[in-house]
């Protein structure tokens, strides 16, 4: 699994779907695009469990001095939890794009959902984009900070 973290100190999300445009906003937090390769298909669950204990507690925002030394926790901060299957993208010959590395529409939905589970489970303020829904994102993001994770 792939996760790009920025550091925000707001975001919105706009959901377009057939009926209607649904929008969200977090503030002081972390924007999450995280989508779901091949590999990751069989041992999940340990995967997810192992980035929702870590999302809380790893130092992601400034806090002090210029340091960055807070997490989500010390920070009161919030997620906004998006589906990006184009982190999984790879580059053909010429200009053309690969996604086959990305795991099936339907699993990778399932994981997904399952993540956004654990993080209200375990009491992580949490908002999500639509899986596989047009969204448009606006995040001022802090520093900026940004990590890569994967598991």
């Amino acid at each position: 699994m792939r996760f790009v973290i920025q550091q925000v100190s707001q975001a919105t999300i706009d959901i377009t779907t057939q009926t209607e445009t649904i929008q969200r906003s977090i503030w002081t937090g972390a924007v999450v695009y995280v989508w779901i390769g091949t590999e990751d298909t069989d041992d999940y669950q340990s995967k997810i469990e192992k980035f929702v204990r870590k999302i809380q507690q790893v130092k992601l925002f400034t806090w002090s001095a210029g340091k960055i030394d807070a997490s989500l926790l010390d920070n009161y901060g919030e997620l906004l939890i998006v589906s990006n299957f184009t982190l999984y993208s790879r580059n053909k010959k010429g200009s053309g794009v690969d996604y086959t590395q990305s795991a099936p529409f339907a699993l990778s939905k399932e994981i997904y959902d399952k993540l956004i589970e654990l993080c209200h489970a375990d009491n992580i303020p949490v908002i999500t984009g639509e899986f596989w829904a047009m969204m448009n994102i606006t995040a001022t993001n802090q520093g900026p900070i940004n990590h890569i994770r994967e598991y």
